[in-house]
C-alpha cells in the first residue's frame, strides 16, 4: 500500500541541514564531471581500458580497506569534523590529479596513487554523512531530507554530466577535475560550520569491540545483509560496465564523451522524477518497493547495450534506471536510519558499504580484459545476468518483502 503525504515539516528550517545540503550539492557539481574527465583522460593518455580499470580499482580497493575504520571513527568523533577532513583530502587528491592531466604528465601509477587517496577520504565521508543526516532534522522530516538530498544529486547530475561531457570534449580532462577539487574545498568549509552533537561512546571499548558491535547489529537484520549481498554482485557488474565498458562503447559507436555525458544526464533526469514521486509517496513496505525498482533499473540498459541499440533508446532506458535508483536510494537510506540506532549507524553503514562494494574492484579490474576476451557486446550480456539474478533471489527473502516503515515516534534511538 502506498500512502500519499501532504506537506510535513521542512528539513530546510534546520540550519544544520541547510549546511549539509549545500555542501553535498556543491561537491556533487564537481563529482558529476569528474568520472567523465577521468575516463576520457586516461583513455587519451594511455589508450588502454585496462589502465582505466587499474586507476578505478585502486580507488575502490583502498576505500574498501578503510571503510570499517571510517565507520568506527564516525561513531566516535563529531561527524561534521570527519566530513570536513574527508572533503579536504579529496580536494588535494583531485587538485593534483587535474594538474597532472593539464601538464600532460599523467601516468597510470601516479593517477592510481591519487585515486587511492581519494578513496581513503571517501571511506570516512560515506559513513559520516549517513550518520550525520538524522542529526540535522526532526525524525518526522527524515524521509523528506533524504529525498531532497537525492533530488539535489539528480539535478546536479543532469547539469554536470551534460556540461562535463562538453567540457572534456572542448578543453580536456584536467580543468574538469580541477573543478571537482574546488567543489570539495567549498564543501569542507561549509560542513566545518556545522555543530552536531558529540559522539556518545564508551572510552574503555576498543576499536575491535566497536567493530564487533557494529557487525552484530548488521548481521542480526536479515533484510539488511541480504540486500547488501545482492548489491555486492550487482555493483560489480555495474561499475565494470558503466565506468569501463560504456566509455569504450561511447567512443566507438555513440559519439564520444558528449554521448557518455548525455547518458549520465538521462539518469539524472529520471532520478529527478523518482525524487519528486518520493516527496509525495511513502510505501508501507519500503524494501519490497526498493528491490522491485532495482529490477526495472539497470538491466534494461545492459540489454540495450548488448543489442547495440542507438543512443536515443539508451537515453530512455537510462532515465528509467535513474528513477529506479532514486526510489531505491531514498527508501534504503531512510529504512536504515529508522531501523538502526544512531550510535551504531555509521558502523552499520560502513558494513553496508563494504559488503555492497566488495567486488567492485574486481569488476573494474576485469572489465577491460573481459572485453578483449569475449567482445564488448558479450560483456554487456554478462553484466545483464549479474545484475538481474541477485535481484530476483532477494525478493524471496521474507523480511525484505514484509518489513514495514516505522512511524516517526517509534524510530530507533
Amino acid at each position: 500500500m502506498l500512502k500519499v503525504h501532504g506537506n510535513g515539516p521542512s528539513p530546510f528550517s534546520e540550519r544544520a541541514f541547510r549546511l549539509i545540503f549545500s555542501a553535498s550539492s556543491i561537491s556533487l557539481v564537481g563529482s558529476a564531471v569528474a568520472p567523465i574527465a577521468l575516463a576520457f583522460g586516461m583513455l587519451q593518455a594511455t589508450g588502454s581500458a585496462t589502465d582505466l580499470g587499474i586507476v578505478l580499482t585502486a580507488r575502490e580497493a583502498v576505500q574498501l580497506v578503510l571503510l570499517l575504520f571510517g565507520g568506527v571513527v564516525s561513531d566516535r568523533v563529531s561527524r561534521h569534523r570527519v566530513l570536513a577532513w574527508s572533503n579536504s583530502v579529496s580536494a588535494v587528491a583531485q587538485g593534483t590529479t587535474g594538474a597532472l592531466f593539464l601538464t600532460h604528465h599523467a601516468v597510470v601509477w601516479d593517477i592510481s596513487i591519487l585515486a587511492a587517496l581519494n578513496g581513503a577520504a571517501t571511506a570516512f565521508l560515506y559513513p559520516a554523512f549517513n550518520g550525520a543526516v538524522p542529526s540535522t532534522v526532526p525524525a518526522e522530516a527524515l524521509r523528506q531530507a533524504n529525498t531532497y538530498l537525492g533530488l539535489s544529486e539528480s539535478a546536479v547530475t543532469v547539469i554536470g554530466s551534460a556540461v562535463g561531457g562538453g567540457l572534456v570534449a572542448v578543453v580536456g580532462p584536467g580543468l574538469a577535475i580541477e573543478i571537482d577539487a574546488l567543489s570539495f574545498l567549498v564543501a569542507a568549509a561549509l560542513v566545518a560550520l556545522m555543530r552536531l552533537p558529540a559522539a556518545q561512546r564508551d572510552h574503555a571499548r576498543s576499536t575491535l569491540q566497536d567493530l564487533r558491535q557494529g557487525w552484530s547489529a548488521f548481521w542480526s537484520r536479515t533484510w539488511l545483509w541480504s540486500i547488501v549481498l545482492q548489491f555486492s554482485i550487482g555493483n560489480m557488474a555495474f561499475v565494470g560496465a558503466v565506468d569501463v565498458l560504456v566509455p569504450i562503447d561511447a567512443r566507438r559507436f555513440l559519439g564520444g564523451p558528449a554521448a557518455y555525458g548525455a547518458l549520465f544526464a538521462a539518469v539524472g533526469v529520471g532520478s529527478v522524477v523518482g525524487g519528486l514521486v518520493m516527496l509525495r509517496v511513502a510505501p508501507r513496505r519500503p524494501l519490497l518497493t526498493a528491490t522491485i525498482c532495482t529490477g526495472i533499473g539497470m538491466p534494461p540498459v545492459f540489454l540495450l547495450l548488448a543489442l547495440g541499440a542507438p543512443l536515443w533508446a539508451l537515453l530512455v532506458a537510462a532515465a528509467v534506471a535513474g528513477a529506479g535508483f532514486q526510489v531505491f536510494g531514498v527508501l534504503w537510506t531512510t529504512t536504515m536510519q529508522e531501523q538502526i540506532p544512531s550510535a551504531l549507524l555509521s558502523r552499520v553503514s560502513s558494513y553496508d558499504a563494504v559488503g555492497s562494494f566488495v567486488f567492485m574492484p574486481l569488476g573494474l579490474a576485469l572489465a577491460g580484459p573481459v572485453e578483449i576476451w569475449i567482445g564488448l557486446h558479450a560483456a554487456f550480456w554478462a553484466a545483464l545476468a549479474l545484475s538481474t539474478i541477485p535481484t530476483v533471489v532477494v525478493l524471496l527473502v521474507p523480511s525484505v518483502r514484509r518489513l514495514e516503515r516505522r512511524s516517526a515516534p517509534s524510530m530507533a534511538v
